[in-house]
């Protein structure tokens, strides 16, 4: 009898993860990224793209997390809609302090 192999499929390092110096994305106590400032991409783009990037990416679990969140909200909507309103409402706020840390205006 043959055993069906299933395919390996990589979970990200849990978050949150945060921009440390040198433009270094850390999480869980170790180094997931960084964003380099080669001097080509300095000029063309300036320091702070560099810097906006580097706190989107540090932002990626927790927009994950809530986009994950909408969706099963939304999908759940035709069950029982007074509920869905409710928790959309709860999700706001999240929602809303995920993009100000993403943007660089924590809340």
């Amino acid at each position: 009898m043959k055993t069906e192999k299933r395919p390996y499929t990589p979970t990200p390092t849990p978050g949150p993860w945060k921009v440390g110096m040198g433009l270094h994305i850390l999480g869980d106590g170790c180094k997931i990224a960084q964003i380099k400032n080669l001097p080509d991409a300095a000029y063309k783009t300036g320091y702070a793209e560099m810097e906006a990037n580097s706190r989107l990416i540090a932002a990626a679990p927790e927009l994950l997390d809530e986009l994950n969140r909408w969706v099963n909200i939304v999908e759940n909507y035709a069950r029982n809609p007074s509920d869905c309103v409710l928790r959309l409402q709860g999700c706001l706020q999240v929602a809303a302090n995920v993009l100000a840390k993403a943007e660089g205006r924590q809340p």
